[in-house]
């Protein structure tokens, strides 16, 4: 890609997107190839002149260097690094002078000429179906350390490799402040993105440990998942030049990643699906792809890149087809609804459920893609889907309150429910009805009060209020 429809005005430190310009950001890619190491480089300046960059580097077959290095410069006369660690127990935040060798996780460093986030450093073996395998015995050998140099510091990464793995770390740098670390909650919000455990960025894109239902799968596998966790802090969230920046560079890391249809592949096999449903790997997602489709409109509402808002109607088309070939007709007292199903594939397979979270995901975007459009298709949609719940409200009630996570193929309800995610979608759902017709569900309310008493009785915590 060569330029995004973008411009940034810089307001009391923060990037702040005002209009659609064209040609306002530059996406290189960069080769280094010796007798014994592959660098590739993919980097992007944006247009208030911060940049991110990720690199990439593996060892040449038959090379005897076990160790390579990525540097890259730092301008300053003085600078920290800031790290998250535990410490009796507790993850805060630590800081160390910027100079030696620095602590092996992802650094927040501030000299007084540029701010920048550096990722912790990783080794990987790539593996099948869009997934990859951290090497923890390689990561622990990871050096990174910090030479004062005329100007500035030199930080050398020392990874080791064999040449079935490569090493990845990336950047975003800035000569103004990325995060306002006096700003209120901006330490907690931070402390809680979990780049280095479960969830990880890479070159192309969000990565989140593989489940042991899944195949390929093993204890340090990690799969390119379609949602991107780390995008919704950064858009939805927001609060600091560093959130603007990553929140765009992610969306737009992703665009390449829909298929043909509109939407974007689960890689791996699940072998739960698999058994009771026949859907191989590669397969539809409906609440992964709603997530990501739903961040896409609010990045094109923040942002204003048209190529964000194509990429979600490609998929709002996507969904308007597929939910009338893959739906349970819910009919009662002459009132017509439907609960769509929740996975498929392009190969033939058994009609899945429709669990109630991924159902009420899928209005919220509907009415949301309404509100943006005014196209009544999706209103007309989400409203028969609305019918689909409300018809089968006393259904969807355990004897204990808590609810029923799916209805399942054979006209029964089942499976478990999740602590309180469900419940945060009926409040979000509730939401996103009085933008658009400014009154609440009584059925939607119905099953919330039994959530919520369900988990008040169950000390469940975090859910919205």
């Amino acid at each position: 890609m060569t330029s995004c429809s973008l411009t940034v005005m810089l307001v009391s430190g923060n990037a702040t997107i005002t209009s659609a310009s064209p040609s306002t950001l530059t996406d290189v890619h960069k080769k280094i190839e010796t007798k014994h190491y592959l660098e590739r480089e993919k980097s992007i300046v944006f247009p208030n002149e911060d940049r991110y960059w990720i690199k990439r580097i593996q060892n040449k077959p038959g090379s005897n260097q076990k160790f390579q290095t990525i540097r890259y410069f730092i301008p300053g006369n003085t600078g920290v690094y800031k790290y998250k660690a535990f410490n009796g127990g507790e993850l805060a935040w630590q800081e160390v002078n910027l100079s030696g060798s620095l602590p092996y996780q992802t650094g927040y460093i501030t000299t007084d000429y540029q701010s920048v986030i550096m990722s912790q450093p990783q080794v990987y073996i790539p593996r099948s179906h869009h997934s990859m395998e951290v090497v923890p015995t390689y990561n622990a050998q990871i050096k990174i350390n910090a030479q004062k140099t005329f100007g500035g510091y030199n930080i050398i990464v020392t990874i080791p490799l064999e040449s079935n793995m490569f090493g990845e770390i990336w950047a975003l740098t800035s000569a103004h402040e990325l995060i306002d670390w006096d700003k209120k909650n901006m330490e907690l919000i931070w402390k809680g993105l979990d780049f280095e455990g479960n969830l990880r960025w890479s070159w192309d894109g969000f990565y989140a440990r593989t489940p042991s239902s899944y195949t390929p799968t093993g204890k340090n596998y990690f799969f390119r998942n379609p949602d991107n966790y780390f995008a919704n802090s950064f858009i939805i969230t927001n609060g600091s030049r560093a959130a603007t920046d990553l929140g765009w560079m992610m969306m737009h890391t992703i665009l390449p990643n829909q298929n043909s249809q509109g939407y974007w592949i689960t890689p791996p096999q699940s072998e739960w699906l698999f058994k009771d449903y026949g859907i191989q790997a590669g397969f539809y997602d409906t609440r992964f792809n709603t997530d990501i489709a739903y961040l896409l409109l609010k990045g094109y509402q923040k942002y204003n890149d048209p190529r964000l808002f194509d990429s979600t109607k490609r998929y709002a088309e996507f969904f308007l087809a597929y939910s009338e070939t893959n739906q349970f007709k819910i009919t009662k007292n002459g009132r017509e609804g439907i609960l769509v199903a929740d996975y498929t594939h392009e190969s033939p397979h058994k009609i899945t459920h429709s669990s109630l979270n991924h159902h009420l995901m899928e209005m919220i975007y509907l009415y949301e893609m309404y509100l943006q459009t005014k196209d009544e298709r999706y209103r007309k949609l989400a409203d028969k889907m609305l019918w689909g719940v409300k018809l089968t409200r006393d259904k969807w009630v355990m004897p204990n309150s808590n609810l029923h996570y799916a209805y399942l193929p054979n006209g029964k309800m089942g499976l478990s429910d999740y602590p309180f995610l469900t419940y945060n979608d009926l409040y979000k759902t509730q939401n996103v009805l009085m933008k658009v017709y400014n009154w609440r569900d009584e059925d939607l309310d119905y099953l919330m009060h039994a959530k919520r008493e369900w988990m008040d009785a169950n000390g469940v915590k975090g859910y919205l209020k």
